[in-house]
């Protein structure tokens, strides 16, 4: 079992995190999104960056967030702050 490297682990919590609120999911809906691969407790677990996501986990999670892979391994651009 492959995981992904921890920064992108994280790049993919936050992601999650940031999709789901959006498509206004609670983490159970998020979780009945995957046909039983993940439960509300491994969408909590993936969020708080207390689990360990495979390969094929991003893909699952992808799918139930209607998404690309790349869209939650997608780190955010560090934008230059604007002086006022």
């Amino acid at each position: 079992m492959k995981f992904l490297d921890p920064p992108d682990e994280i790049a993919v919590a936050e992601n999650m995190q940031r999709l789901r609120e959006a498509q206004g999911l609670s983490q159970d809906a998020l979780a009945a999104r995957t046909d039983g691969s993940f439960n509300e407790v491994a969408v909590w677990l993936i969020e708080n960056h207390s689990r360990r996501i495979t390969n094929a986990d991003l893909t699952v999670l992808a799918n139930a967030l209607q998404v690309s892979p790349d869209d939650l391994l997608r780190r955010p651009s560090k934008e230059p702050r604007r002086e006022p």
